[in-house]
């Protein structure tokens, strides 16, 4: 039996449905069909698959473990699908079409340089962007609801997404000029100062959605140390201007702080460094736009 003329995508949506409405009943009414003709619709599914896809002994309707790989694949498959039929408009219109993520901890030092001139170069390439945290870029990575994403490398990820390395940054512990942590450490030039100096101030901190804040917790979680988070926030701008008043303090990568912020790094006993690259889901297939726009920041490196 061949099933890729048996399986139609009218069938995987009613699955992929009804799993993520976890029943039949509100995934028919999201489909607009009755009750009866879903259930039906399920059930030849399972008869052509020839596969157990629910275990419907329970009150409730659950995956069997053959059902939960089967979830996975057809994700995947609907998720490439809605990528290929937003590919074949921008097609029709004769439009080359890059769907970028970009961190707002990132979009200030290497977005703007690096977009200005790459359209100077390829005028033609129009960009939708998205901005959001790096755990959800990664994740509308992985679904195929983008083409690109800037993100912070993590080896975990590597099955699934290819990187392409940017730079490499660390994360600094920032102050403004009139915070009490700027004399202690003038009064100790020959050392570091550590945790113990500065886990009472005020903090910010970013969103708990941050990969970076969640490396950043981890810190502290591992001293036992609870900090007093006064704000959390994404936006650099924000978090500047409030450790510029010496309202709280926040670490931050030197690539977001210039010399008119007027705010002072301290030298801590922990930096965080990370690796800032522009990734890429290994199933997607690479478009010519995609192509330049990756093979411009392998050749112009220097700009960031």
């Amino acid at each position: 039996m061949d099933l890729l003329n048996t399986i139609t995508l009218t069938q995987l949506n009613y699955f992929y449905t009804v799993v993520n409405s976890k029943s039949v009943h509100e995934a028919a009414k999201k489909l607009l069909i009755t009750q009866p003709s879903l259930s039906v619709a399920l059930k030849n599914l399972e008869t052509e698959l020839q596969l157990s896809l629910f275990d419907r002994s329970k009150r409730q309707l659950t995956l069997t473990e053959t059902g939960k790989q089967f979830y996975m694949e057809v994700t995947a498959l609907l998720n490439h699908t809605a990528n290929l039929e937003d590919r074949i408009k921008l097609l029709q219109k004769g439009r080359q079409f890059i769907r970028l993520g970009v961190a707002p901890m990132m979009s200030p030092f290497i977005f703007p340089v690096i977009f200005n001139h790459f359209q100077k170069a390829y005028p033609h390439i129009e960009f939708e962007v998205y901005e959001s945290g790096v755990l959800r870029l990664k994740q509308m990575l992985k679904e195929q609801k983008l083409d690109i994403a800037f993100l912070i490398e993590n080896e975990s990820d590597a099955q699934l997404l290819d990187f392409t390395t940017l730079l490499k940054t660390e994360y600094h512990l920032y102050v403004g000029p009139d915070d009490p942590l700027v004399k202690l450490a003038e009064s100790r030039p020959n050392h570091l100062l550590t945790l113990n100096d500065y886990k009472n101030i005020p903090m910010i901190f970013y969103k708990e959605t941050s990969y970076i804040q969640a490396i950043i917790t981890k810190y502290f979680q591992l001293y036992n140390v609870n900090p007093r988070i006064r704000l959390r926030t994404n936006q650099i701008h924000t978090i500047k201007q409030l450790v510029g008043s010496s309202a709280a303090a926040a670490f931050m990568t030197d690539k977001v702080v210039t010399p008119k912020d007027n705010l002072v790094r301290l030298l801590t006993d922990i930096t965080f460094p990370i690796t800032i690259v522009l990734a890429t889901n290994k199933q997607t297939v690479r478009t010519p736009a995609m192509q330049e726009f990756i093979q411009f920041f392998e050749n112009n490196k220097e700009l960031i």
